[in-house]
């Protein structure tokens, strides 16, 4: 699982976005509540446009773990991208 997690995380430094999305797909199929893979997946689909999409992996990773800094920053990001400000500024405010 970790070397799907970490195939995942060198494809999307090197570009691959769509070849992280599925190695953290892969991650996940091994255990579904791979904070990291999720919150990773999220990011990639907020680059890809897809941000109805990398909303439901926050949620989820968040679901999994509430206290998930980097998820609740991203989140943040998300929202701010938005325009939902309070939403931004409550994530940005627990990562703090």
């Amino acid at each position: 699982m970790e070397a799907y997690f970490l195939s995942g995380v060198l494809a999307y430094f090197i570009g691959r976005k769509e070849t992280a999305l599925q190695d953290f797909d892969e991650a996940l199929k091994l255990d579904l509540g791979h904070v990291n893979s999720l919150c990773n997946q999220g990011i990639v689909l907020f680059e890809l446009g897809r941000k109805p999409e990398a909303e439901s992996r926050y949620i989820r990773a968040l679901e999994l773990e509430p206290e998930h800094i980097s998820t609740h920053c991203n989140y943040g990001n998300l929202f701010f991208e938005l325009g939902k400000l309070q939403e931004a500024e409550r994530e940005f405010r627990t990562v703090l």
